[in-house]
């Protein structure tokens, strides 16, 4: 009895032994890096598009790349990727558009294991950045109909619909940065061994499309294993409100042409998340969410002078818009199936006919002849004048 003890003390001891001394070479090989964004898998009806690492995530020898010059070099130098089986290139941000990605994916091919984009500082954003279509939601919108598409967007790369078989990440601390930097030149601009490489893990369980991609998460493969949730909706709240005079005035038939729509998105377009974190996107909505709740408020203030005009006012902010129109989709579905306004059941349903306008707010873009009391103005301009 006391040998069996002893034997057990002493696995115990060595397996505790082993664990503290590999944890330590653990916590002197490996630097984390918490706070970057990523690059995740979205699918629709038909294919699917974004980044997604390997199970247990993709690494590579770091090579870092921060200006054009810097870039033609590398991509030249046969010796350096010849010289091992994979990379991971960490890149300046200024340079993350299709010409650089497509060139590297040439030259590298399998080799290319994985994007790190990085920004200095939050000083050095660039001028430009968008990675949406340059015409972007033409996928679902009238510019289907026109024989010439207009490319009001020229700026966007198109880099966010399309299938990268390798993780993207962007870092955009100025001090993670800073740490990249000194680690890639103690190793990698020298010639001592061993070389300072990246482990980028973002592995998602999403493939092929959004009805392969459900049907999944439906299946459970044993009677005691929980059931897998291979992806998640997107989805989000559309939200309306009318004048409250109107809703008694106004009798339950509507007439043809009688319905006002003020609306505006809630949404934005990104390509990179952070959880937990903020995630503010292109093409904010503050701007637009701001003028629509003080037309509310200035209108609100002056009912009786609207309902002379023998209009109804409904004001409605649309949740999915930057993504293929989803929130308008959905308002459009429920307003043709009989579904919008919910709620009285005796209040007759609004149908795309008794739409008489669409007054829709938007973003603003950078610029420094703004008059807010102006804006105002032509806005209230342009209502009374519908």
């Amino acid at each position: 009895m006391n040998s069996s003890f002893l034997f057990i003390f002493i696995f115990l001891f060595i397996s505790f032994i082993s664990y503290a001394q590999s944890k330590r070479v653990i916590d002197q090989m490996y630097v984390s890096f918490d706070r970057a964004r990523y690059c995740v898998r979205h699918l629709n009806g038909t294919h699917e598009i974004g980044c997604q690492s390997s199970t247990n995530g993709n690494s590579g020898r770091m090579y870092m790349i921060d200006n054009d010059q810097e870039f033609n070099s590398y991509i030249t130098n046969t010796k350096i990727i010849n010289s091992f089986s994979s990379f991971i290139i960490v890149l300046n941000v200024d340079l993350f558009n299709t010409y650089y990605v497509d060139k590297l994916m040439q030259s590298l091919d399998l080799k290319l294991n994985g994007l790190l984009l990085y920004l200095k500082s939050n000083l050095t954003r660039p001028n430009d950045f968008s990675h949406d279509d340059q015409c972007p939601n033409n996928r679902y919108s009238y510019y289907l109909n026109q024989t010439q598409t207009i490319n009001w967007n020229p700026k966007g790369t198109g880099l966010f619909f399309r299938s990268f078989p390798f993780p993207i990440m962007l870092i955009d601390e100025a001090d993670d940065y800073r740490q990249l930097v000194t680690f890639y030149q103690k190793f990698n601009n020298s010639k001592s061994s061993p070389a300072c490489g990246l482990e980028l893990s973002t592995f998602q369980n999403a493939a092929h499309s959004s009805q392969t991609c459900m049907r999944r998460n439906n299946i459970t493969h044993s009677l005691i294993d929980p059931q897998q949730t291979f992806c998640d909706p997107v989805n989000g709240l559309n939200i309306y409100s009318k004048l409250p005079q109107l809703l008694t005035i106004h009798p339950n038939q509507r007439q043809l042409k009688s319905v006002i729509l003020i609306i505006t998105p809630t949404d934005s377009f990104q390509m990179f998340l952070k959880i937990p974190g903020t995630t503010g996107g292109a093409q904010q909505p503050a701007t637009g969410l701001i003028i629509f709740f003080a037309l509310a408020h200035l209108i609100g203030q002056e009912q009786n002078e609207f309902i002379k005009q023998n209009k109804e006012i409904i004001f409605v902010t649309l949740d999915g818009d930057a993504l293929d129109y989803s929130g308008s989709f959905r308002f459009i579905f429920d307003m043709t199936n009989g579904y919008f306004p919910a709620g009285d059941k005796n209040e007759e349903r609004i149908k795309v006919e008794h739409i008489h306008s669409i007054i829709e707010f938007q973003s603003l873009s950078f610029t420094e002849n703004l008059s807010v009391r102006k804006l105002f103005r032509n806005i209230i301009y342009f209502y009374y004048y519908l």
